[in-house]
């Protein structure tokens, strides 16, 4: 009897320190998880909130916990996969864990976690972008729009305008390239990106630089500036220097005798060599 009431108290003993030992891991985790929600933005989370409604407590406490290990695989083979991939994705701000929902069959799961992102991260970078020139602009843009999207008509689900009218005029701007129509780039109203179109798409006959070359000519054949009549500032404009003088339109000092070209010729000497300035008819 008494060996009965021995055995029956230690494995009482065991079973409560199973159930301690249960509850500290709990309480242990869930204090945890609780630690990686309150990392995060709570305005972030109240917008993961209104993208997936019905989430539980739990459920965004163990997303931002995913979250924070930087990784989806926690999520594969939940009841909430796709949830918690797009919700990782959200927090992390990183179009490319949207891609394993791309292999979803259903489709509507990868367009809302890359529009979600897009729409949170976009107007930010843009920011950065337009502080850009050039091709790193256009570049900049391209890592926000072209890895998201693959047509305009993607952008229409957008609800930021500024953001939409950007992401827009990035694949309109693709159109007139591959049409090499400037006359389009008018269809452009981001102001960056028109300006942008304008300089990159060149008529045949323009010539910004009212030198009397053609932008085509001085881009492709004498590389000169199709942005300054004087390419290389030595007082002679690139027209004179080519048909005129016969000197070389990015040296300042062709013949390389101390004195610029320009100099040269207002004094009477001869720009591409010795002696005095004889110009042939």
């Amino acid at each position: 009897m008494f060996k009965n009431k021995k055995i029956i108290i230690i494995v009482l003993t065991i079973t409560l320190l199973l159930f301690l030992v249960g509850l500290i891991i709990f309480v242990v985790k869930k204090n945890s998880s609780n630690e990686s929600l309150n990392k995060i933005d709570p305005n972030l989370i109240s917008k993961l909130k209104n993208n997936h409604s019905g989430l539980s407590d739990d459920q965004l406490n163990f997303y931002a916990a995913t979250a924070e290990q930087k990784t989806i695989s926690p999520c594969e083979g939940r009841f909430d996969e796709n949830d918690c991939i797009s919700a990782v994705a959200f927090i992390q701000g990183d179009i490319n864990y949207c891609h394993d929902l791309g292999h979803k069959e259903n489709q509507i799961f990868y367009k809302n976690c890359v529009n979600d992102i897009t729409e949170e991260t976009a107007s930010k970078k843009i920011s950065q972008c337009n502080n850009l020139d050039g091709d790193e602009y256009y570049n900049c843009l391209s890592l926000i729009f072209y890895t998201s999207y693959k047509i305009k008509e993607d952008c229409s689900f957008l609800s930021d305008f500024t953001v939409k009218t950007v992401c827009e005029d990035f694949f309109n701007y693709q159109t007139v390239y591959s049409s090499y129509d400037r006359v389009l780039c008018a269809n452009i109203k981001s102001e960056k990106l028109n300006q942008y179109c304008l300089k990159n798409i060149i008529a045949e006959d323009q010539d910004s630089d009212g030198d009397g070359l053609k932008d085509l000519e001085e881009i492709n054949k004498y590389k000169t500036s199709e942005s300054f009549a004087d390419s290389d500032a030595d007082g002679l404009n690139d027209y004179d220097e080519i048909f005129k003088y016969k000197t070389d339109p990015i040296n300042p000092d062709t013949d390389g005798d101390g004195h610029k070209d320009g100099e040269e010729v207002k004094n009477g000497f001869n720009p591409n060599g010795s002696g005095k300035l004889i110009l042939k008819k």
